[in-house]
């Protein structure tokens, strides 16, 4: 590159603008020598990076444009790769407060173990869970994060004798409820006979008794849940209801034996008042 011809002693510099060159005052004109070449213009560095002025660039001279284009062009690439990473990181978000409750789901065993599935496509983060057992709290369980797919025991509650009604509600969402009706058992006991004087009989005594004695029989029946309301004793195919106990709580009616009979045949049934059938 050409550099410019100039005086030692006819130089200034302007700390502001950068480098002004003044020609010397005898050489004002150019010379017309055909020989001699014509002063060249100061050119400026083709690195914009380099540029140090605030004197606007020369017309013919578009370096600094196409730099800041170029500089622009980068921040716009950039720009739009950050805008799509985020747009791309979006697709797999969704709202916490909208948990898929019909793949998310608790549950309580007859056992009384509590259990928490995650059958929905999302995995969840913890939570707790309430456990309601006949509109009554009876334990929170801490609920671990579940994956997609995946089941927790949380615990165990002890559950109520008989049928019963259970809620477990997650403290940030999902909640499920149900019922455990349990099967009733229901059972005629042993019959027994009494003397008028209040003594046990056994088969030996009671087939001693003579005729016109009086035999009090009992019955007891046995069940998981609920009472039985009444009995009915069939002694020699002949039934009859009863609904008074005795002091043991057994059924009891009170047989004469007629004369000339030598066999009694007893039979007993008892009532549940829940079933509303004879055992």
């Amino acid at each position: 590159m050409d550099q410019p011809v100039q005086d030692n002693n006819a130089s200034s510099t302007n700390p502001q603008n950068g480098p002004i060159f003044t020609p010397n005052p005898e050489a004002t004109q150019p010379s017309t020598d055909s020989t001699t070449a014509p002063q060249s213009p100061p050119q400026q560095n083709s690195d914009p990076v380099n540029i140090v002025t605030s004197e606007p660039p020369q017309s013919g001279n578009g370096n600094g444009k196409k730099a800041i284009f170029a500089i622009a062009g980068i921040t716009v690439l950039i720009t739009g790769l950050v805008t799509g990473v985020f747009l791309i990181g979006r697709t797999n978000l969704r709202k916490s407060s909208a948990w898929d409750c019909s793949g998310y789901t608790f549950k309580l065993e007859k056992t009384g173990e509590v259990i928490a599935s995650n059958l929905s496509a999302y995995n969840e983060p913890p939570q707790q869970a309430r456990v309601i057992i006949n509109s009554q709290e009876v334990a929170v369980f801490d609920v671990p994060a579940l994956a997609s797919g995946d089941t927790a025991s949380l615990g165990n509650v002890q559950p109520p004798t008989g049928s019963y009604s259970w809620e477990i509600v997650g403290t940030v969402d999902c909640s499920n409820s149900g019922s455990h009706e349990q099967e009733i058992t229901a059972r005629c006991e042993i019959i027994k006979a009494y003397d008028t004087e209040g003594n046990l009989l056994n088969l030996d005594e009671l087939s001693a008794l003579p005729g016109g004695s009086t035999v009090r029989f009992t019955v007891l029946g046995s069940t998981s849940e609920g009472i039985f309301d009444k009995a009915k004793f069939i002694i020699n195919d002949s039934p009859q209801e009863v609904t008074n106990k005795n002091e043991s709580g057994e059924f009891y009616i009170d047989y004469q034996i007629p004369e000339g009979t030598n066999t009694i045949k007893v039979d007993a049934q008892v009532h549940h008042s829940t079933l509303d059938n004879w055992y």
